[in-house]
C-alpha cells in the first residue's frame, strides 16, 4: 500500500506515524525479521490447528509442545524471562 499512487493521496499521509510506518516497513530488515517471527511461530500454528481439530492425538501434541520449548530455549526466550 504504501508504495501505490492512492497511499500519497491519503488525507493522513503527512502524519507522523505515517511516516514512520512507512519508514519502518520499507527496510529489508523489518522483512527479514517478519519471516523469522513466522517461521518461528509455526509450531505454536500447527499445535494450535491440532487442538482445534476433532480427534487430534495426545501425542502429537506432546510432540509439538516439545519443538516449541526447544525452539523457545534456542531463541534465548525462556532465560530473558
Amino acid at each position: 500500500m504504501v508504495v501505490c499512487d492512492a497511499w500519497f493521496t491519503w488525507q493522513h499521509f503527512e502524519t507522523f506515524k505515517v511516516k514512520e510506518f512507512k519508514n519502518l516497513i520499507l527496510v529489508d530488515s523489518f522483512w527479514v525479521d517478519t519471516k523469522n517471527i513466522v517461521k518461528d511461530l509455526q509450531p505454536m500454528y500447527n499445535i494450535l490447528h491440532l487442538i482445534n481439530k476433532e480427534g487430534s492425538k495426545i501425542r502429537l501434541l506432546y510432540e509439538y509442545m516439545l519443538q516449541v520449548g526447544e525452539l523457545l530455549v534456542r531463541a534465548n526466550i525462556l532465560s530473558t524471562y
